[in-house]
């Protein structure tokens, strides 16, 4: 939200974009009115009041939830990283969350250059998945695929990460993983949801071709 380059801003980059694909997206921590003309716009949360403020460092909640609920965006939905601090009110957060946005997903704290502080064990996180399958199945709005949170529980999927392209701050091109040339790499601790998806779509599982559809296209 904040970047600029001369004249241009934000808004120009998303102009652009909207000409180039079929479908954009952003996500932001909030703090800026969301204003932004993409077709889908994501706002981290990271925990109810106390806990996504001790996670950012700042007393920002309520300035982030005013500017959801002033937001006028048609696609606007929050995206969740679980980790060791938060994960106890997950499922409490999807039910505050299902009523302030029109949905939210969730990925899994990945322990950068083996800072582990924040992952979550792999005992605790199966059953949070357990819990959050069965809230998405009683018709809360978690945009996840039932096929990915299943995966997600061990890590039991192929990642196809040649399908995923990153531009960096020095205007260069990272082919595949998130996290080339940013931090470490274990597959096996892995936590990252849209991996996880288009790595199934594209194996031509059903749920993560719906749940594509569903986030891009409706």
């Amino acid at each position: 939200m904040l970047w600029n380059d001369r004249d241009f801003t934000i808004h120009h980059v998303i102009q652009e974009a909207n000409k180039l694909f079929l479908s954009t997206g952003m996500t932001t921590n909030g703090m800026l009115p969301l204003d932004v003309q993409t077709d889908i716009l994501w706002v981290s949360i990271d925990g109810l009041r106390a806990t996504h403020n001790r996670l950012r460092g700042a007393n920002i909640f309520d300035r982030v939830m005013d500017n959801i609920r002033q937001s006028e965006h048609p696609k606007l939905f929050a995206h969740i990283t679980i980790n060791n601090q938060n994960y106890g009110e997950i499922p409490e957060l999807i039910e505050f969350l299902s009523k302030e946005t029109r949905g939210m997903t969730i990925q899994f704290f990945y322990p950068y250059n083996q800072q582990a502080g924040l992952f979550l064990p792999f005992e605790k996180r199966e059953k949070l998945l357990e819990q959050i399958i069965r809230m998405k199945k009683n018709g809360y709005p978690i945009l996840n695929s039932v096929a990915a949170l299943i995966a997600l529980k061990r890590n039991q999927w192929r990642c196809l990460d040649w399908l995923v392209d990153n531009a960096n701050p020095d205007n260069s091109i990272t082919h595949g993983c998130y996290l080339k040339g940013r931090a470490d790499k274990n597959c096996p601790m892995c936590g990252f949801s849209p991996h996880t998806e288009i790595s199934l779509a594209f194996q031509g599982n059903w749920q993560a071709i719906k749940s594509g559809m569903n986030i891009f296209f409706r």
